[in-house]
């Protein structure tokens, strides 16, 4: 096989309500199709793609790497990528305030598409593609203070280390 492209990304919309996003359940499938060319993906959900990539990245089973500079990240790196701290008076006793730091963090269901990674391939006889993907980032979508819409990619972790670069 030849090589067609290399590190090819793409952003896949994960379409799923709130509810479901935070629901511990995964019955929501990626495809409500059976996937005839790899059945293995037909049990393949949302939630258990997401949870899988945040748990190996927190369990240092993949190495989370910056998405834009490629640096490795520590999983404190991970999860301040979503921090927000807002200061807010809070009343303790009636008539009395206090200030206080409200630290807002990155939330599982604020995940709403992947970044996928892939090295495209063909074969001239008979003409075919393939596609090897080496890598998987989640994106989060979440609304600014002043009510802009916003993505990060707090991560990307590469099934093969060796094809990281």
């Amino acid at each position: 096989k030849a090589v067609l492209s290399k590190r090819v990304k793409y952003e896949f919309v994960i379409n799923r309500t709130e509810e479901e996003a935070k629901s511990k359940e995964d019955a929501w499938q990626v495809s409500g199709l059976e996937n005839k060319n790899a059945p293995c993906l037909n049990s393949v959900t949302a939630n258990k793609l997401i949870n899988y990539l945040f748990d190996r990245a927190n369990n240092r089973v993949f190495t989370p790497y910056d998405f834009h500079t490629m640096d490795a990240l520590t999983i404190n790196d991970v999860w301040d990528i979503g921090k927000n701290e807002v200061m807010s008076k809070i009343e303790i006793y009636p008539g009395v305030f206090q200030d206080t730091t409200m630290v807002y963090r990155m939330q599982a269901e604020e995940i709403k598409s992947l970044v996928f990674i892939e090295d495209w391939y063909y074969s001239k006889e008979p003409f075919m593609i393939f596609k090897d993907v080496i890598g998987i980032a989640p994106v989060r979508h979440y609304i600014t203070n002043y009510g802009q819409i916003r993505k990060d990619v707090p991560f990307v972790i590469y099934f093969d280390e060796i094809k990281k670069f």
